[in-house]
């Protein structure tokens, strides 16, 4: 998902100094997507003549029937018996309250490759095929789904199995740390950040400012990681935030600094 940043990153490049000097842009514009996108294709390549996908992974297809899974039943009669056991599963897993539809599909996993008597490369992009047909079918659940998955990935959640933790005090500490605290302060510095994104770009449009600065930089790449995780996956979203957070902290932080000193000089 992240090969999108570099490619971004050169355009905003290109696009900040085109006025300045085009060919030294676009030659360093060029020298910036060089490696990752070289990388990229090796890798992807090597997949291809492993497993027979070409990709960075082979989990796309489940992925996106994650995406999927809410409307799944959906899908038509051709592929019935894909249909069936996802559908089967994954209402299965809704009986039980206190489990998530959003793994249904790797609970389905190994029936579907006895079924399909397809290796799980293949059943991935079976899969992916089948999504994003139904996708095509069906661009209102899509969307849905999307606007699900986006407003995910601003919230909060952890990884971590605290029973394992012998010491009773110790796992209290940290489980009230998290879950009165931490998460709830992560929670409003995201609120904050699309506060400020917004009240940015915002400006930019009416005033039309055609500065291309680090923040607006900063905006729209963690914008649009947020909007490009929501196209293809569904389930624990938030996840997909953390390796912006820095960012979005940084980000908060200017403003609020930039808040104090403008409220310091009217006052």
């Amino acid at each position: 998902m992240f090969i999108y940043a570099p490619i971004f990153f050169a355009l905003f490049f290109l696009m900040k100094n085109f006025q300045e000097n085009y060919k030294k842009a676009l030659f360093k514009s060029s020298l910036v997507l060089l490696i990752p996108l070289f990388t990229f294709y090796s890798w992807s390549s090597l997949n291809e003549k492993n497993i027979g996908v070409f990709g960075s992974t082979y989990f796309l297809g489940f992925n996106l029937a994650q995406t999927a899974t809410p409307f799944f039943e959906l899908v038509p009669e051709e592929n019935q018996t894909i249909r069936d056991i996802f559908v089967k599963h994954r209402d299965s897993i809704a009986s039980q309250t206190s489990k998530s539809i959003t793994m249904s599909i790797w609970a389905a996993h190994d029936e579907l490759v006895y079924a399909t008597h397809l290796k799980p490369p293949q059943l991935s992009k079976k899969l992916g095929d089948i999504s994003i047909d139904l996708f095509k079918q069906h661009p209102d659940l899509y969307l849905k789904q999307v606007s699900i998955s986006w407003l995910d990935f601003w919230t909060e959640s952890i990884l971590w199995k605290p029973k394992q933790i012998k010491s009773v005090a110790i796992k209290n500490i940290l489980m009230g740390t998290w879950l009165y605290i931490q998460q709830w302060i992560a929670l409003v510095i995201n609120i904050m950040f699309l506060y400020f994104s917004i009240k940015h770009l915002k400006r930019i449009f009416k005033f039309r400012i055609k500065s291309f600065d680090f923040n607006l930089f900063l905006v729209s790449i963690v914008l649009l990681g947020s909007v490009a995780q929501a196209m293809i996956t569904y389930g624990s979203n938030s996840r997909f935030s953390f390796p912006y957070f820095s960012l979005i902290i940084y980000f908060v932080f200017i403003n609020l600094f930039t808040l104090k000193t403008k409220n310091a000089a009217h006052t």
